[in-house]
């Protein structure tokens, strides 16, 4: 008998265990898109990174894009445009 309530005691121990989710959630992912513009033109050939130290390089006018970016607050760099422009660091943030 102290063998079945043994069991019983162990089988209603793990039943909270059980009911855990122990997957989490993956992190929300998105896409980072943007235009580099001068005097209103589009900038070809430009080189975009982020601080996760994704990059890429601007064409079609000017225009980049990051795709399955995990969720968070990303800095944009700019670098390789024309001497007389200047640009602003800016962030993104993916949610």
């Amino acid at each position: 008998m102290s063998r079945l309530k043994l069991l019983v005691a162990a089988a209603l121990l793990g039943l909270p265990l059980a009911a855990c989710d122990s997957e989490t959630a993956p992190p929300p992912v998105g896409q980072i898109d943007g235009q580099v513009v001068v005097e209103g033109e589009g900038i070809d050939g430009v080189s975009v990174s982020l601080s996760s130290g994704a990059a890429t390089t601007t064409s079609g006018g000017g225009h980049y894009s990051f795709a399955d970016v995990e969720g968070g607050t990303y800095t944009i760099t700019i670098s390789g445009y024309p001497g007389d422009a200047s640009f602003d660091q800016t962030t993104a943030e993916v949610t």
